[in-house]
């Protein structure tokens, strides 16, 4: 005796298992996410921490073009300053005595001015800065900022030898501090 089927009401509606199908839609999503983040952190852990030197590019009191990049692989003292502010210019032979005290041991001290060429000329000359004086213009004054300032003066980033940033100060560096500061940058790193 063959079995009969009984009719399915008519009120009943056969669909695909919905939930099933929702849970692989939100595995292959997360799949790609998976990848795609993967592939974002494994280029931020394989950049150049020195890319960013590359970018900037400032004239001297020359006029020369002078990029950040000329100076990388060396620890670099960055320090932000102008004419018309009287602690930069208090502190501006101390940096000259700090480039010539430790340029054997690879610092390199760099001056951004952000000021107008014809006094910063005339002050560099003055006062016989020994070290690259470059003007900021806007380029230095952005660059100042992504360095966490907001505008005050004198301003130093000490930058190690792969081009992160060791440390930052807002205000002149006494001659013990400078000293302290410029041992400790260039001080040997245990890998």
């Amino acid at each position: 005796m063959a079995s009969k089927s009984k009719p399915l009401p008519k009120h009943t509606v056969l669909t695909p298992n919905v939930g099933r199908d929702r849970l692989i839609q939100l595995v292959l999503v997360s799949a790609v996410l998976a990848v795609i983040l993967g592939i974002v952190v494994a280029q931020w852990n394989s950049r150049d921490p020195r890319a960013w030197m590359r970018s900037v590019t400032l004239e001297d009191v020359d006029g020369e073009p002078r990029i950040l990049a000329e100076w990388a692989g060396r620890p670099l003292l960055v320090n932000f300053w102008a004419t018309w502010c009287p602690p930069c210019r208090e502190e501006i032979p101390l940096l000259s005595a700090a480039q010539d005290a430790y340029a054997a041991r690879g610092l390199q001290v760099v001056g951004i001015a952000l000021d107008d060429v014809g006094p910063v000329r005339s002050f560099v000359d003055q006062i016989g800065i020994n070290y690259p004086s470059l003007l900021g213009g806007d380029t230095g004054d952005t660059l100042m900022h992504e360095f966490g300032n907001r505008g005050s003066l004198p301003f130093t980033v000490l930058i190690d030898r792969d081009g992160a940033v060791h440390a930052t100060k807002l205000g002149p560096f006494t001659a013990a501090e400078l000293a302290f500061a410029v041992d400790e940058l260039l001080a040997p790193v245990a890998r």
